[in-house]
Parts: structure tokens; C-alpha cells; sequence
């Protein structure tokens, strides 16, 4: 009996307690003897009594409406936090939306040292862990710790986040990287995103596969090589996909000449896409070169080969023969008229777009049926077969003690190569004439040639662009 009349009891104070909220206020004789109540208007009624109406879009009113949610009123909707499984917690995001989050997350650096082929370099890679693949980055630095002597110009294609299991390769996400590694402490900086779904956290080895190529020069000659390589993680990463998508708080990748974007269009990545004409953007373009951009275009430093070297001048990036010795052979050549003296002059290694052959030529004595002048008609460079220079002369000698001086030869080299050690022959063309029977006949053409005694190391000098 006793429980029943406190039941009755209860029930009354929740009427009493309803026709408060719908309405009733106390007594009143203007509106504003009726206190103010969250998220209610007031009226005071003909029959002086304080009457309340709900107030919608209010946050308060005990009713989760359209734009609301947790983060922005808890008091209607709940509040955004408790913990969803081992790694993840609800949380309010910076745009006031109630996500799931990593909820504890370190900060780790590895540093690990690899070859591409003979090329030492140091990769560091920061990354979270656990890592939320929807809002974090794979940071990688790669830095070369050695001169490139053999090769040069070590360039990072493109780099894939490769998860390998039970054999299969599955790609997480790759991107075109085209930035070189010049000589040593070049860096190469830049941030992968993953592209990766499971219900359920998955801690995994990732891999790098770095695709590079590189100039080798061998046999005096540049080639282009390609190769990649396969570089996995130090440790296992735990990869975690939160329900609900978001983009991070900041895509800034501390790099001035990308535009960092992240959106619904890009999958709620961080995405960083380079500018043009924007100095340190990774690309050569067309208004830039060694000289005017080092980090897009590489360096216009350091030797190049074995001969050349590279250096600015005027804004434009050369070859250039570092040093080289001029070196002269004699030789006297017994004719059936005369007998010659030949003095020839060149440079060793010879920059084989600005260099010359010079030649002296005297007459030492003639014989007794030689009748003035002597000629040389032509001088002809050959390497092998092949013509490679040629100059016109038609210079007399008249007689013994004669001379013509500083004949000088160019060159004409059809190149395919940087740096080529050749023989060369110097073929001399002349015309004489002589006595028979005492009278004079001719003229006669014949030739004669000089085989130098040195190999001589011939150098592609002049502009180099780009990588």
C-alpha cells in the first residue's frame, strides 16, 4: 500500500513537472516578471500566467535538429569520445565533425643506408605509428653520402608504397618523383600518402620500390641505365582505416613550389602538386638551366668525364677542357724533288669543337731537276677512313729555306660521344714540277701522309642542358 502511494506521489511530480515545461511559469503581470529559460520564448497570458514554447535550431532544447551533431551540442546529441577498439577513440575534428581517431600516436624516424647499384645514399623515413591511412603521410628524405664519379645525374623516377604478401605486390600508392641526386648531400624530399581499406587494423612490412636511372659513362661514352630497387621498412607499421573520411589539419609539405590540396575529389589525401615556373619545383623547364636553376636542372660544377669539366658562363652551363698540353711532331720527308721539313702542333686532349691542327712546312733542299714553285695544294685529317678536316693552302715554296707557316686545320667531327681517344693521320697534297731532258714538265700531283705518333683524346665541349 505504502509503495503504491509513493508511485502516485511520483507520477504526480511528473505532471507537474510537463505542464512546467509546455507552459507553465508562475504567476506574472508583464512578460518580464517570467524568468528566462535556455532555448524558450516567454509569454505572459491573459490570466497572468508564465507560459514557455520550445525553440527550434537551439542547441539545448533536448532535440538533436539538422546541424547539429555531437561536436557542435552535445547536450541534445551526445558527446563525441569513447573508445572504439584497441587503437581508435571518438573525437572532434578541427571542422567540428565526430570521427574516429587514432588514439595514441608516436612520432618515428628510421634511418636505414642502401645502394642504388654503386651509389651509396641514406633514406630517412618519418612516419606515425599507428598510422591512420586516412589523414597520414610516409615522409622520405634521400640523401647521397658519396661523390658520383662514374656516374652522374642519379635520377629518382618514381617511387611506389608496395605491400607484399604471400608473393603478390600490392601497390598502396606511387607517384613521379623525377628530382636527381648530383653529388654528395643532394636530398630529395617528399610525402606519400597510402591508399589502403580493411575493417580492421593490418600491421604489415611496407616496401619502397624506387625506380631511378643514372648517366654511366664507359668507353669514354655516356649511357642512359635504368634500374629499381626494393627497400623494406625497418619494422612493421600498423595501418588503421577509421570510419568517416577527413583530410588532415595541414597538407603543408614545407615546399613553396607545390600547391597542397586535399579534398573529397582527392580521397581526403593530402595531394602536392608542383608549380610551374617556381624555382626548387623538381622540373627543368624551358626558361631554366644549370647555371639559372641548380635543384631543377643540376648543378653546372664539378668535372665531367675525364677531361671536361662543367662550368657557367654568361648563364649558360659549358663543357670545357680542363687543361690540356700542346705537343708538336717533326718530321722531314725526302721527295723526288725536294726534301721537306713538317712541324705539326696540336692540343692534348683537344677540345674538338673550338681546336685546331696547325702545321709548319719548310723546304730543306731540292734536288737538281726541281723547277720553282712547289705547291701545297691541300692538307686532309683522317681518322681511320674517315675525313675529319680539311683546309685549302695553294702555298708555294720556291725554293730551299722557304716556308709556310701556321697552316691551321679545323676540325669537323660528326660526334656521338663525349670524350674518344683517336688516331689521327695529317694526308698533305702537293704539286710540282720538274726537268726532263732539260725541259720542264708538269705540273705532277701526289700526296704524302703523317701518321701521329700520339693518340690524342678528343672532347664534345659546349653547352649542356638540362640533367
Amino acid at each position: 500500500m505504502k509503495s503504491r502511494i509513493i508511485f502516485n506521489l511520483f507520477v504526480f511530480f511528473i505532471l507537474i513537472f510537463s505542464l512546467f515545461l509546455t507552459g507553465c511559469g508562475g504567476e506574472c503581470e508583464t512578460i518580464g516578471d517570467c524568468p528566462n529559460k535556455e532555448c524558450y520564448t516567454k509569454r505572459c497570458t491573459s490570466d497572468k500566467k508564465c507560459e514557455y514554447d520550445v525553440k527550434s535550431d537551439c542547441c539545448g532544447n533536448n532535440k538533436c535538429e539538422d546541424g547539429e551533431n555531437k561536436c557542435t551540442c552535445g547536450t541534445d546529441c551526445g558527446q563525441c569520445s569513447g573508445l572504439v577498439g584497441e587503437y581508435l577513440e571518438m573525437k572532434c575534428t578541427s571542422g567540428n565533425e565526430c570521427v574516429e581517431l587514432i588514439k595514441d600516436s608516436i612520432h618515428k624516424v628510421v634511418t636505414d643506408t642502401k645502394k642504388l647499384k654503386d651509389v651509396e645514399i641514406d633514406i630517412v623515413t618519418e612516419y606515425r605509428q599507428p598510422f591512420n591511412v586516412d589523414t597520414d603521410e610516409i615522409k622520405l628524405s634521400i640523401k647521397s653520402n658519396q661523390d658520383l664519379t662514374t656516374k652522374t645525374n642519379v635520377m629518382v623516377d618514381s617511387i611506389q608504397l608496395v605491400l607484399i604478401k604471400s608473393g603478390a605486390r600490392n601497390v598502396l600508392y606511387e607517384t613521379d618523383v623525377g628530382l636527381g641526386l648530383y653529388n654528395k648531400d643532394s636530398e630529395i624530399d617528399f610525402s606519400l600518402p597510402l591508399r589502403f581499406s580493411s575493417e580492421e587494423p593490418e600491421t604489415e612490412y611496407l616496401t619502397l620500390a624506387i625506380a631511378y636511372s643514372y648517366d654511366e659513362f664507359k668507353s669514354n661514352s655516356k649511357s642512359k641505365v635504368s634500374d629499381s630497387i626494393d627497400i623494406r621498412l625497418k619494422e612493421k607499421i600498423t595501418l588503421v582505416d577509421p570510419e568517416g573520411e577527413t583530410c588532415p589539419s595541414s597538407c603543408d609539405d614545407d615546399n613553396d613550389c607545390t600547391k597542397d590540396i586535399c579534398s573529397e575529389a582527392t580521397g581526403y589525401k593530402c595531394k602536392h602538386e608542383p608549380q610551374t615556373d617556381c624555382a626548387s619545383n623538381g622540373i627543368c623547364e624551358t626558361n631554366e638551366n644549370k647555371c639559372t636553376a641548380s635543384f631543377d636542372c643540376g648543378p653546372c660544377s664539378g668535372p665531367y668525364l675525364s677531361t671536361m669539366e662543367l662550368e657557367c658562363d654568361q648563364k649558360i652551363c659549358y663543357k670545357k677542357v680542363i687543361s690540356s698540353q700542346t705537343k708538336t711532331q717533326t718530321q722531314e720527308k725526302s721527295l723526288s724533288v725536294c726534301e721537306l721539313d713538317i712541324r705539326i702542333s696540336y692540343t692534348n686532349p683537344f677540345d674538338g669543337k673550338n681546336d685546331n691542327i696547325s702545321l709548319d712546312i719548310s723546304m730543306l733542299n731540292a734536288n737538281s731537276i726541281f723547277v720553282s714553285p712547289f705547291v701545297i695544294k691541300d692538307i686532309e685529317l683522317y681518322e681511320g677512313s674517315i675525313l675529319i678536316g680539311e683546309t685549302v693552302v695553294e702555298g708555294n715554296l720556291a725554293g730551299p729555306g722557304k716556308s709556310i707557316n701556321d697552316i691551321s686545320v679545323p676540325l669537323n667531327i660528326p660526334f656521338e660521344f663525349d670524350e674518344m681517344e683517336k688516331a689521327i693521320s695529317v694526308k698533305i697534297n702537293y704539286e710540282y714540277s720538274k726537268l726532263q731532258n732539260q725541259e720542264k714538265v708538269g705540273p705532277f700531283r701526289d700526296s704524302f701522309s703523317i701518321r701521329l705518333a700520339d693518340k690524342i683524346v678528343f672532347a664534345n665541349t659546349g653547352i649542356i642542358e638540362g640533367r
